[in-house]
């Protein structure tokens, strides 16, 4: 495929937006992205009932949680079959008013490089938004778990920038993107 030297062509990046749209788990673009994140994992979710959450699309880009017994995994495909998925870990009970980082990535380089960043998100907070490169990043927060992911040029598998977190009280609290990982 032309301008494509990762698992995501450079044509379908390029269609990304900071604010993800939410999908209904019946939508056209989930249906194809459940199937094609369940065929990619193969093994690991065969004759296992499964579940979607955080369905979401930026431009022409499926995010997709998905759960089958105990694995979870995360994928992100386009609408030509190409994709990634990372294995990640069960949400984690955090500070109410805190995010922490499971699973990061970074995949491609140039116009065909992303990173993403999955991980679980304190019972007071409403909203994320990363900041790296120069673009704004809005997280998909849903049962306790936020998913993002953006284009870079030179993916690190970090939000190099500030993170800011609003908290269902309206206020907000700004941290380092480097604080949102585990420490250890």
């Amino acid at each position: 495929m032309p301008g494509s030297s990762g698992p995501l062509s450079s044509v379908e990046l390029a269609s990304w937006t900071g604010t993800p749209s939410q999908l209904a788990a019946t939508s056209p673009e989930a249906t194809v992205a459940e199937k094609w994140c369940v065929k990619a994992l193969g093994s690991d979710y065969s004759g296992k009932p499964v579940s979607y959450s955080n369905l979401d699309v930026r431009g022409s880009i499926t995010s997709v949680v998905v759960t089958g017994g105990t694995t979870i995994s995360y994928c992100l495909t386009d609408k030509t079959g190409q994709g990634m998925t990372a294995v990640i870990d069960p949400v984690k009970k955090v500070p109410s008013n805190a995010i922490e980082v499971d699973s990061a990535g970074g995949h491609g380089e140039g116009s065909t490089g992303f990173n993403y960043l999955v991980g679980s998100v304190g019972s007071d907070v409403k909203a994320v938004t990363l900041h790296d490169g120069g673009r704004t990043i809005e997280a998909n927060i849903q049962n306790d778990r936020f998913t993002a992911w953006w284009p870079s040029a030179e993916p690190t598998g970090s939000a190099s920038g500030k993170v800011v977190l609003t908290l269902k009280s309206g206020s907000t609290r700004t941290v380092s993107g480097d604080s949102i990982f585990p420490k250890g």
